[in-house]
């Protein structure tokens, strides 16, 4: 207990503690009681991660568009795809190692599955054309593809063209181009969603409820997301640093792509649904410092979204951002099992024994919208559409819009707050770059932890005599039982 509550003490979330803890605790009693409960929890934990390989998705193929149908087309990342879902499509989930690797996961309970069926009762029929793909980049919509089996199978009519480096893989407006070209589709309506792995959200969410308070270091996403443009050219075919400019390119292609379409469809991007509220609770894995940040951060990452669709001429779901604000179901607003964000969240992935048992193939989910969350989005999306019926006339590219100013972490959080690159003061913890952050914070922690954790370990082992003990005790008694009948 002693131990547990230095743990509280030492900037540990309260789940970690007694998470870590609880795990601590069985495991030095097995391995000292020297039976076979240490082998029973082996063989429990090889059982627990064969448990954890998915059952088979469904068929892709089954969802695909009919040829010469009218369809809905969504292009995006994991928040458009359905990572956070229990069931992913057929080959969206694997890492069988050798390059034999496909995570889009691709989920049939995702937003744009959740349009069309709203829409088909409706009365509005639609096919869906899904590209979308978990980890996506700004790249991956136009010059490179993600996985070399994407998309997982043939749009039927024909095999695609194989490119120079000898493989058939395409980006997706590639995918997109091709399959309205070979089944005549016609689009009606593009969801877009890109932008968030541009701007490393998977990388604050991995960084942030570790140790130490990740606020500290929130300006170098924030300068990410609009740094300052360079005098010198860039060399042809090489990518725009900083998020702004790589959506804007991406945001150009978009509107490219569909032009020659007649009648042009509605282009709508979808905004990320900010996950948490402001001020964190005690079943959160993140710091109140932190919630503040993340939710800052994700206003600041939609801000510039929004911009650049406005430049572009594409629309945007502006009660997209607080969708799960307004219906109070943010982490911490709600209990967890009632959120329509993940937070730490086991989902499992196919592939070898290693790819499975590595937690990094576990986590993924984490901080992803779940089936609720899904929900939420889709039914923004059919009141959008109520007030622009498909068919409407797209808007117009204004290339005069000018982007926001992008906020610090000074704004975000409040005045007086002390975060490294501040140029009124900086933490004593501040390192040149976030990887130098997070080792010095980790090191912290470790030397933090000896005494606590040295505690737990005493505490449990002498658990584990007492317990040796009194079932040696009830063995002898009932050997002497058993001798005297």
């Amino acid at each position: 207990a002693l131990g547990l509550a230095l743990l509280s003490l030492a900037d540990v979330g309260a789940m970690q503690a007694v998470l870590g803890t609880l795990a601590l605790v069985v495991l030095v009693i097995a391995i000292a009681s020297r039976t076979s409960h240490d082998a029973a929890l082996v063989v429990l934990a090889v059982t627990l991660l064969w448990s954890l390989n998915p059952k088979p998705g469904p068929d892709e193929r089954d969802h695909d568009p009919q040829v010469g149908q009218d369809v809905i087309v969504a292009i995006g990342d994991s928040y458009m795809s359905g990572e956070g879902s229990d069931t992913y499509f057929r080959g969206t989930n694997h890492d069988r190692g050798d390059g034999d690797k496909n995570t889009c996961r691709r989920a049939p309970s995702a937003y744009p599955f959740q349009v069309q069926e709203k829409l088909t009762e409706q009365g509005t029929k639609l096919g869906l054309l899904d590209v979308a793909c978990s980890g996506a980049l700004a790249r991956h919509f136009t010059t490179k593809a993600q996985y070399p089996s994407e998309p997982v199978h043939r749009w039927s009519r024909g095999e695609r063209e194989m490119k120079n480096d000898g493989s058939h893989a395409q980006t997706q407006l590639e995918q997109v181009s091709d399959a309205i070209a070979r089944r005549e589709l016609r689009p009606k309506l593009v969801l877009v969603s890109i932008g968030g792995n541009d701007a490393q959200f998977s990388v604050i969410g991995g960084t942030c409820g570790l140790a130490g308070d990740c606020s500290v270091m929130g300006q170098e996403f924030l300068d990410n997301l609009d740094p300052p443009v360079s005098d010198i050219p860039l060399l042809a075919g090489a990518e725009p640093k900083g998020v702004r400019l790589k959506i804007r390119a991406v945001y150009t292609a978009i509107r490219q792509t569909f032009a020659s379409i007649d009648p042009q469809p509605q282009i709508l991007v979808v905004p990320y649904p900010v996950p948490v509220n402001e001020s964190g609770c005690r079943t959160s894995v993140l710091r109140p410092n932190e919630h503040r940040f993340i939710n800052g951060f994700a206003r600041a990452l939609n801000r510039v979204l929004e911009d650049e669709a406005a430049r572009a001429g594409l629309a945007y779901l502006t009660e997209g951002v607080d969708v799960f604000t307004t219906k109070r179901a943010r982490i911490c607003d709600v209990a967890p099992s009632a959120a329509a964000a993940n937070q730490l969240a086991a989902s499992p992935i196919e592939g070898l024994f290693l790819q499975r048992a590595t937690p990094k193939s576990w986590f993924h989910s984490t901080f992803h919208p779940t089936a609720k969350g899904h929900e939420l989005v889709a039914d923004a999306i059919l009141e959008w559409i109520a007030r622009h019926p498909l068919g409407s006339q797209p808007l117009d590219p204004d290339p005069n819009v000018s982007g926001r100013p992008v906020p610090d972490v000074g704004d975000i959080m409040g005045k007086g707050f002390d975060f490294c690159g501040s140029k009124v003061r900086s933490p004593a913890t501040c390192h040149l770059n976030r990887s130098a952050w997070m080792t010095g914070a980790m090191t912290r922690l470790l030397w933090t932890l000896l005494v606590p954790l040295g505690l737990i370990v005493w505490g449990a082992l002498s658990l584990a005599v007492v317990m040796m003990r009194r079932w040696r005790f009830l063995f002898v008694l009932k050997s002497l039982q058993v001798g005297a009948t």
